[in-house]
């Protein structure tokens, strides 16, 4: 009982989680349904990541932008492997 708390509290607390991978701008993979607080998930996400995209987990950051645009998500990240 205890388990089944503990996961409805991480769905009605938005702690669900997925990916997306993108060649250009068409999705080439994803996956979702990862409960639990983002730093704890890491690892289970490595897991279903294609091999040589796992490092990508290490650099994932919450959002709450359900109007995310691929184009805009991309050059932030490459911002930030630019400052990296």
């Amino acid at each position: 009982m205890n388990g089944e708390v503990e996961t409805y509290d991480y769905y009605l607390t938005g702690q669900c989680y997925g990916f997306q991978l993108f060649e250009g701008d068409v999705e080439t993979d994803s996956c979702w349904g990862f409960l639990g607080a983002i730093r704890d998930i890491q690892n289970s996400i490595k897991d279903y990541m294609p091999q040589g995209f796992e490092s990508i987990v290490e650099k994932l950051q919450y959002t709450d932008d359900n109007d995310l645009d691929i184009h805009d998500y991309l050059e932030e990240t490459e911002e930030l492997d630019n400052e990296i």
